[in-house]
């Protein structure tokens, strides 16, 4: 994996902890694909 890639990975996982953090992790587990994308995309 090349760094520029890492760097993307840890971004997008620091969102998805921060999502996590909003929502349960349950329901956010739970919401459909489009869903997950947008709100990752939203904050």
């Amino acid at each position: 994996m090349d760094i520029e890639n890492n760097k993307e990975h840890k971004q997008r996982a620091a969102k998805i902890n921060r999502l996590s953090a909003k929502y349960s992790k349950d329901d956010f587990l739970n919401m459909p694909r489009e869903i997950q994308k947008n709100l990752a995309e939203k904050y």
